[in-house]
């Protein structure tokens, strides 16, 4: 393996370099010790990280279109406005790094592990997070559109003014997160965990909430305009001003929610429990 110094002088080329590098194609760094190598502002697509040791390692700015990150150490890395699109991260190591403004579109992140990952207004759509950890995360003002997150877990994370619609959520663990002001229209939560989450004037018109923990969820303001929450558990929830005009809560369970001026307009509330 070559030490770290050699590597990290190697010619990477700058990202939009008018020269074409296509030897780029075969870098190969893949088990490579590169923790705090300095390649801002290059283009590395195509490139294979996999395993590769990038700790603290300065990506920000840089070219990884379809590049494998397949567990990868990335733990502080900086990836602020990097193009990830369609690269591959599968269960690499995220902890703490920083895509505030990167491009992700199409990436396989499943398993990947994002804990307090920074995402601030990061292009994450058709992105597949499923079975990630992405617990205390800052997905503010991300774009998840059509991401799968099956099975991943987001408790605590923050997805406030997040572009979550048709995003599948099944089973997903959302528990105490922040989804205030956030848009879930058409998504798709079955069985997910919403309970305790904070979640004022979230837009979830036309979800599927089928059998949704959403108990004792700050839910004020929230839409639900033809959502289909049949057998959801609504117990403890706040929903004071709350939409549920045309939704489906069949079954659902509402034992001491706050009630205070919801609209049930032509609501389907069929063995609905309110005490």
């Amino acid at each position: 393996m070559a030490d770290l110094h050699s590597r990290s002088q190697a010619h990477v080329p700058v990202a939009n370099d008018p020269h074409p590098h296509p030897a780029m194609a075969r870098l190969d760094f893949s088990c490579e010790a590169l923790q705090g190598v300095n390649w801002r502002d290059r283009d590395l697509s195509h490139a294979n990280f996999h395993s590769a040791l990038l700790n603290t390692a300065d990506l920000s700015h840089s070219l990884l279109l379809r590049a494998n990150l397949s567990f990868a150490e990335l733990v502080d890395v900086s990836l602020q406005y990097a193009d990830l699109t369609h690269a591959t991260l599968t269960q690499a190591n995220l902890i703490g790094a920083d895509l505030r403004w990167a491009i992700l579109r199409a990436a396989d992140c499943t398993q990947a592990n994002l804990i307090g990952t920074e995402l601030h207004k990061a292009d994450l759509r058709e992105t597949d997070f499923t079975a990630a950890n992405l617990s205390r995360a800052d997905l503010s003002y991300v774009n998840l559109r059509g991401a799968e997150l099956g099975h991943a877990v987001l408790s605590g994370a923050v997805l406030s003014q997040a572009e979550c619609s048709h995003t599948h959520l099944y089973q997903a663990n959302l528990h105490q997160a922040n989804l205030t002001h956030a848009y879930f229209c058409g998504a798709y939560l079955p069985q997910a965990n919403l309970s305790r989450a904070i979640a004022g004037h979230v837009d979830l018109r036309w979800a599927n909430l089928r059998g949704t923990d959403l108990s004792y969820a700050d839910l004020t303001g929230a839409t639900f305009r033809g959502a289909n929450l049949t057998g959801a558990n609504l117990t403890g929830a706040n929903l004071t001003g709350a939409n549920f005009r045309g939704a489906n809560l069949t079954r659902s369970r509402l034992v001491n929610a706050i009630l205070t001026d919801a609209n049930w307009e032509d609501a389907h509330l069929d063995n609905c429990q309110f005490e």
